[in-house]
């Protein structure tokens, strides 16, 4: 009896030394409680202690699991010593050591057989016990021993993890009579959101995705000024759903939250699945840069094709066209493709003295023989009496005769060029071959049917004064050719990063989107600030043997809050929407929730693709409780 007290306060002792470095354990060993328990956090807690050293730790680590006592047990003498709390505290180290216990003593190893044997030593006190004792812990012996050990682990609970995943609230909408009145809204659940409360204080990453979800969809409207969409909202209108035969253009500049086109990419979806699908508009020419996308479309290129634009400190002549990307080519035989559903396309190019000739082919069919040379205005109109329009086989429609057009001042060496092909409704596969007598400058395509478009016009690490930057002639021949009835800015991430002051950037945001006025005075323009973020900051902290061990955490950036007050006040002064993207996606500090919850890249910079996905959903949500706000009572409410 005496040994058996003896063994349990030595145990007692162990417990409460394990409990004193358990964050050092989760710190040092996180991948092995990742796989014993799920529930536990594969990032440790930001506290550290240091009580001991390695050796020191793994001794304590296999003095414990000795001791043949089960989970209940263990959380019994830890409740005694600490209470209920340190219980619920340390549920993972604790219940994983003590679990661990029951099968160390019944397995055959070497290492667990002699810790039986010391086991048994300290019981019997005599050589023929500490014998016996390592015949029962090798699993040989059989009878009352046996009987008592296969009991114990009988009894022994399966501790397993229980991750509920919350799902999202419905948001209450008013039911409508037949009167034309609506009923009230009813009220919540409690019991539901009693049950999601509990679904969060039972794991930290449910907790997290229901707080963004919960944000989202009970967030009010971020619209603001919503009163200078009403060009847009007077088009949607006349289009009236996906029967219209009206096309809607919507023009979305940005930067890598653009570029990667799944923001405007769910935007498009949604907008089409309501107003009709207008195919994806703008794209630009082959594949300029690695990672550009248009969901909805395919493309490549030759390896002959040089990029140009994506250098922002060496825009060379500058002459990009309407996206600020182009592709050029010297030589014959290098090729561009682009596959798209679409009625009539147009191709971009850049008109010059000494250019060359492409080919255009679709659906392995020789449409025709694009010159860019730089012609007079006569030899022009031969030109155009000469080209052949599509197959003759394909539909035409009335506005989609093949032409082309040279309208840049007479004055500049260099034009804008474009042709316009009609096509078969459907799947089209385009491709542009140069022939060699000359380079060869592809500025983009647009490809249009009936319906909406909202076109993804990004370049990574883009601000808004670059397109200020491009060649003016030819950014307002192509923006005024088919002027869209909405632009979108999506800047800021990259200007908060820089030096700007909040006077400089307000004074160049003012001036680029009074040239937008200009050029296309009957659009509506969106603004979409800049989106929480966060950066790394590094410290430095003391470890074992005297080394720096470097620590880096993630703490939110102020530097957001001067570019988005900046743009906001150019909206409220010239005519602008501004749709506030950081208090949508929940403030200042939400990007650490979106990145716990799976929202965000770790760079805490960028979302993935379910995080663009529900912010683009959150924008449409707005859009449209505004739009339907017009069409019912005739005006825009602003906030």
């Amino acid at each position: 009896m005496r040994c058996r007290m003896w063994l349990q306060t030595r145990f007692m002792f162990r417990l409460a030394m394990l409990r004193l470095s358990e964050l050092r354990l989760t710190e040092r060993y996180p991948r092995r409680y990742q796989r014993l328990h799920p529930a536990f956090p594969r990032q440790p807690a930001p506290l550290r202690l240091r009580l001991t050293q390695r050796k020191d730790l793994n001794r304590r680590m296999r003095a414990v699991s000795r001791f043949f006592f089960t989970p209940t047990a263990a959380l019994s003498l830890a409740a005694a010593i600490f209470g209920g709390a340190a219980v619920h505290a340390a549920p993972v180290a604790l219940s994983t050591v003590a679990s661990s216990a029951v099968p160390s003593a019944v397995t055959s190893t070497p290492h667990k057989k002699k810790a039986s044997t010391t086991a048994s030593s300290h019981t019997a006190g005599s050589k023929a016990a500490r014998k016996k004792g390592a015949r029962l812990g090798a699993g040989k012996s059989s009878g009352a021993h046996a009987k008592t050990r296969a009991s114990k682990k009988s009894s022994a609970p399966a501790y397993q993890s229980y991750v509920p995943v919350p799902q999202a609230r419905p948001v209450p909408q008013p039911q409508e009579t037949g009167d034309g009145n609506t009923t009230a809204v009813p009220a919540p659940d409690m019991a539901a959101e009693q049950e999601q409360r509990s679904y969060a204080q039972a794991s930290p990453e449910a907790a997290t995705a229901l707080s963004v979800e919960d944000r989202l969809a009970h967030g009010g409207s971020a619209l603001h000024f919503a009163g200078s969409l009403q060009n847009f909202f007077t088009a949607l209108r006349a289009q009236g759903g996906p029967q219209g035969s009206q096309t809607v253009r919507v023009l979305q500049f940005g930067d890598s939250h653009t570029a990667a086109d799944m923001f405007t990419g769910e935007l498009r979806s949604q907008m089409q699945s309501r107003f009709g699908d207008a195919s994806v508009g703008f794209t630009y020419a082959g594949h300029p840069f690695a990672g550009y996308r248009i969901l909805g479309s395919g493309r490549g290129q030759s390896a002959g094709w040089t990029t140009l634009g994506t250098h922002f400190t060496q825009l060379g002549d500058a002459l990009l066209g309407m996206g600020g990307v182009a592709i050029e080519a010297q030589g014959a035989g290098e090729t561009a493709s682009l596959s798209v559903n679409c009625r009539t396309l147009d191709v971009q190019f850049l008109r010059r003295e000494g250019g060359g000739s492409f080919t255009v082919t679709d659906n392995g069919q020789a449409v025709q023989t694009v010159p860019t040379a730089l012609v007079t205005s006569a030899a022009t109109q031969t030109q155009n009496a000469q080209v052949q329009s599509a197959p003759a086989q394909a539909p035409q429609p009335p506005d989609a005769q093949t032409q082309e057009s040279s309208t840049a001042p007479a004055a500049s060496p260099d034009q804008a060029g474009s042709v316009t092909l009609s096509c078969q409704p459907g799947r089209n596969d385009f491709s542009f071959t140069t022939i060699g007598d000359g380079p060869v400058r592809l500025l983009g395509t647009v490809s249009l049917q009936p319906g909406i478009t909202w076109e993804a016009i990004g370049i990574n690490g883009a601000e808004a004064p670059l397109i200020l930057r491009w060649n003016r002639s030819l950014f307002d021949t192509y923006l005024a050719s088919r002027p869209p009835q909405l632009i979108v800015l999506a800047y800021g991430t990259n200007e908060a990063a820089g030096s700007w002051t909040r006077e400089d950037y307000q004074a160049s945001f003012a001036t680029l989107i009074d040239h937008l006025h200009t050029v296309s005075p009957d659009a509506s323009i969106l603004v979409l600030g800049p989106g929480d973020r966060a950066i790394a900051r590094s410290s430095y902290v003391i470890g074992r043997r005297g080394r720096r061990i470097q620590r880096r955490a993630y703490v939110p950036y102020t530097g957001t809050e001067r570019i988005i007050d900046a743009q906001r006040e150019v909206c409220r002064t010239h005519h602008c929407a501004f749709w506030d993207w950081s208090a949508r996606q929940g403030g200042f500090g939400s990007m650490q929730r979106w990145v716990a919850a799976g929202y965000a890249q770790p760079d805490h910079t960028h979302l993935t693709g379910t995080g663009y996905r529900v912010l683009a959903d959150a924008l449409f949500a707005d859009v449209m409780s505004s739009y339907d706000g017009f069409v019912k009572r005739g005006t825009i409410q602003d906030y």
